[in-house]
């Protein structure tokens, strides 16, 4: 199984489960010296190494086999990286997460990126206006591409 940091869009139910194809187990955890900051002129955020601050996030673990819907819905504004988790319980754990690319990082903004105003405000029109999702749902869930 792998497990994934997810601190924007994915955070919401309906969108990890359009872009999974499931709806994955999801635990409260934050990443440390990190950021999540608006990209100017989107709905959703970048995260970056920021020493001092904190992302708060969700852990979605779900079958390996996922990583190129999930790769493919990020696009290339966004790596995967490893990240320590920080759960509730003080538990501590690696997983990966999809952080903003140095050579995209001119188009972040300094606002950090707020999950409720996104609810609230701009998650209708991202659903209604993100061109990702036939890329992410062109892999198959059902084949793997090895063990999980």
């Amino acid at each position: 199984m792998a497990r994934l940091f997810a601190y924007g869009t994915l955070m919401c139910p309906e969108i990890i489960e359009k872009v999974a194809g499931m709806l994955p187990n999801a635990v409260p955890g934050k990443v440390k010296n990190h950021r999540c900051l608006c990209v100017r002129g989107e709905q959703y955020p970048g995260m970056v190494r920021g020493h001092g601050g904190v992302v708060a996030g969700l852990v979605y673990t779900f079958p390996s086999y996922l990583w190129p819907r999930l790769d493919a819905f990020e696009g290339e504004q966004y790596m995967r990286k490893s990240v320590t988790v920080r759960y509730e319980s003080g538990r501590r754990e690696l997983v990966h997460s999809y952080l903003f690319r140095p050579e995209f990082r001119r188009l972040l903004g300094r606002k950090t990126w707020d999950f409720e105003a996104f609810l609230s405000h701009g998650r209708a029109s991202f659903l209604a206006s993100y061109t990702g999702w036939d890329a992410s749902q062109r892999h198959d869930p059902k084949r793997k591409a090895g063990p999980d």
